[in-house]
């Protein structure tokens, strides 16, 4: 309590001396925007035919090897003097340790380096410690700019990362920084340094005390992986994204996050949005994807939201979408990177806010600049113009409120107009379809694996994957018969196999009679006639009764029940007669 009503005294005067290039542990700054001003200088590069060198330096165990008495004379340095200066340095003086292991503790020993584990001032303490270093490079402006603004340092806390367009200029700052850690008792280890370059004829090497710093043609800032060849210097990142989140799905599994034999998709769902998602998206909304990339995401999510309905690929992916309630990938980006941009324009006193107004001024549409990207979502959205928002930053709820609601309605909206066009989807309720909230076949499933079975059976007729025999007539080019195997009256298709086929009729007649004496408590005497006497009618409330506006909720889920055991009894009769 004390170490926290400390720092709050002492957090205005830090915030007043802090590089405007330093965004961990900062009140009002996202770290991830260090990663987009990355993204800018790369795409500045480019477009402008210019060299462009990140030296990525790694401190090691930076935070448990700070020198106390280096940290106490930069905290004086920043003017945190008098009582505040002589109570930080009581708390480190005579500090013990102990070890833990197996319920045992070791012997005492005093703890002479590094900052306090989890302690309250312990970000803040070595933001204070690694200031100086920003500063000299703040101060003589070394390193790369976009225009006029300074951008050579893009820092996460310790994670400090050397950028300039000149090799010998970024050579000065890795004496600098060399010089700093000298003095302050710290080591940067050239084996986990290194120097990503743009690609060009001319070949540079970079040393640390004497070492040769690596030049790989790809490297991880701040979880995001670069590369030195590709437009945008980021080609490398959505399959790496993919990649983490198909692990991450295979950590959920004993979750019960599969298909068939999991659990409901509705819960599935709510995990990959708590899990998968995060990690499947991180760093995406502040680096420039290509047409590919988003080809590459879509195509991965389409295919994780069917497997964890177990529907077939051939499933039309809207179905997959409208089943589940959900927007695609690519409109989920989207919305993170509007938001970020609201962050950006919210804080107006920073790096990222200059950059902002200089790209948004100076770049043509043709420009591949993030912010540009920016315009073109807005345009895409009707959402406020970013020149207007530069002005006026919404509110951070409302325009998180407004974004996800514009975003939400202009796919669904295409979701809706693509499905009317499968032939597939014409049994499927999308009328009513809300984004966030699941379709009534899922809705009223249990959470038993039976239950989600049923389901399953009944998804897949909705869709029309649920392979019948004119389907494999179809798929054989009718080299083999559309004739149904049990009856072989007339061609099988959904209405035949629900409804019409009479070796079926044994298991049919008890449903029907449960869903005559449901309806006939519910609707009248003539609403009752066209929904039984209609064949049409009666398979639309078999397969998704939610099309009917005269029942409740509460009613269409109690007739999804009774259909959905339906379809599957008739699934399981089919196929053993066909064994």
């Amino acid at each position: 309590m004390i170490e926290k009503l400390h720092l709050s005294r002492n957090s205005k005067t830090i915030s007043k001396i802090q590089s405007i290039l330093q965004k961990g542990f900062t009140e009002g700054e996202c770290p991830a925007i260090a990663g987009l001003i990355l993204t800018e200088l790369f795409i500045e590069a480019i477009e402008n035919n210019r060299n462009i060198f990140f030296a990525l330096t790694d401190a090691q165990k930076a935070f448990d090897i700070v020198w106390h008495d280096g940290l106490f004379r930069e905290m004086f340095k920043c003017n945190i003097v008098g009582d505040n200066w002589l109570l930080f340095k009581e708390w480190y003086n005579n500090v013990q340790t102990k070890i833990k292991w197996q319920g045992q503790f070791s012997h005492t020993f005093p703890e002479l380096q590094g900052v306090r584990q989890g302690g309250v001032w312990s970000p803040a303490a070595y933001k204070i410690f690694i200031n100086s270093l920003l500063k000299i490079y703040e101060t003589e402006q070394l390193g790369a700019r976009i225009g006029s603004v300074y951008c050579g340092v893009p820092t996460v806390a310790d994670d400090v990362t050397l950028v300039s367009n000149d090799p010998f200029e970024l050579q000065s700052m890795l004496d600098i920084q060399m010089f700093h850690a000298n003095k302050q008792r710290y080591i940067i280890s050239s084996q986990k340094s290194c120097v990503l370059q743009r690609k060009s004829n001319e070949t540079h090497s970079w040393n640390i005390n004497g070492q040769t710093l690596k030049t790989p043609d790809t490297a991880t800032h701040l979880g995001i992986k670069r590369d030195n060849g590709s437009k945008t210097g980021t080609k490398e990142v959505v399959p790496d994204r993919i990649q983490t989140a198909r692990k991450t799905v295979y950590a959920l599994m004993g979750a019960g996050l599969h298909g068939l034999n999991g659990i409901n998709p509705k819960v599935s769902l709510h995990l990959i949005n708590c899990y998968v998602i995060p990690r499947l998206l991180y760093g995406l909304d502040v680096i420039c994807l290509s047409a590919k990339d988003i080809k590459n995401l879509s195509t991965y999510f389409i295919k994780l939201m069917k497997q964890i309905q177990h529907l077939p690929e051939r499933t039309a992916n809207t179905g997959t979408l409208l089943l589940l309630g959900q927007i695609p990938i690519e409109a989920v980006v989207h919305k993170r990177m509007l938001c970020t941009f609201r962050n950006i324009v919210a804080n107006k006193n920073s790096v990222e806010y200059n950059i902002a107004n200089r790209q948004l001024a100076i770049k043509s549409k043709d420009s591949k600049s993030w912010f540009i990207r920016i315009v073109e979502l807005a345009d895409k959205y009707e959402l406020p113009s970013p020149h207007e928002l530069l002005v006026n930053p919404p509110c951070k709820y409302k325009w998180k409120k407004l974004v996800s609601k514009v975003v939400n309605f202009f796919w669904l909206d295409k979701l809706k107009t693509d499905a009317k066009e499968k032939s597939t989807l014409k049994l499927l309720n999308i009328e009513d379809t809300i984004i966030g909230k699941t379709h009534n076949i899922w809705f009223s499933g249990g959470a038993e694996p039976f239950a989600v079975k049923r389901c399953n059976i009944k998804s897949k007729l909705a869709c029309g994957t649920y392979t019948l025999q004119q389907d494999r007539a179809k798929f054989s080019r009718q080299s083999v018969s559309p004739i149904c195997q049990l009856c072989k009256h007339e061609p099988e298709d959904r209405e035949h196999f629900i409804i019409k086929c009479k070796v079926l009729e044994e298991v049919r007649s008890p449903f029907i009679d449960k869903l005559r004496c449901y309806i006939k408590d519910i609707a009248s005497g003539i609403l009752f006639d066209e929904l039984f006497q209609s064949n049409n009618n009666l398979l639309q409330l078999i397969i998704d009764c939610s099309k009917f506006h005269f029942l409740t909720n509460q009613q269409h889920v109690h007739i999804e029940k009774i259909s959905a055991e339906y379809a599957f009894s008739l699934h399981q009769k089919r196929s053993s007669m066909l064994e």
